[in-house]
C-alpha cells in the first residue's frame, strides 16, 4: 500500500488450501489511516473474488485490541488458543466467512 510514494504497509496472503477454499491474511503498517474503504475491499476482494474462498484467517495476539474490534466488526469468529505464541502467549484465530465479509457495511 502506498502513501505519497511511501510504502504504508504490507500484505502476504499464504497458506491458501485450494480444496478447503481458505487462505490466510498477514501484515504489518506502519502509517496510520492506510486501511480505507477501498483498500478494505481489495484486500478482501482478493480471496473472496480472485481465488474463490469461502474464509479468509488472521492471527492476531491478545494485545492488538483495534485488530480485534475491526475484525469483530467484520463479522469474524474469533477463537483464543492459549500458548500458541508462547508459554505465556495466547493467539487469536479470527476467521471471516464469504457472508459475514458480504454482509458487513464494509465490503458494501
Amino acid at each position: 500500500m502506498m502513501e505519497k510514494d511511501h510504502l504504508a504497509a504490507g500484505l502476504i496472503y499464504h497458506n491458501f488450501d485450494e480444496d478447503a477454499h481458505v487462505i490466510e491474511i498477514s501484515g504489518a503498517a506502519w502509517v496510520k489511516g492506510w486501511l480505507t474503504r477501498s483498500v478494505l475491499k481489495a484486500m478482501y476482494g482478493y480471496p473472496f473474488i480472485d481465488c474463490a474462498c469461502q474464509a479468509v484467517v488472521q492471527r492476531v495476539s491478545d494485545d492488538d485490541h483495534a485488530q480485534h474490534r475491526m475484525l469483530t466488526a467484520f463479522g469474524a469468529d474469533r477463537y483464543r488458543i492459549p500458548r500458541l505464541r508462547g508459554e505465556n502467549s495466547a493467539e487469536n484465530i479470527f476467521v471471516t466467512t464469504r457472508e459475514a465479509w458480504a454482509a458487513n457495511k464494509f465490503a458494501r
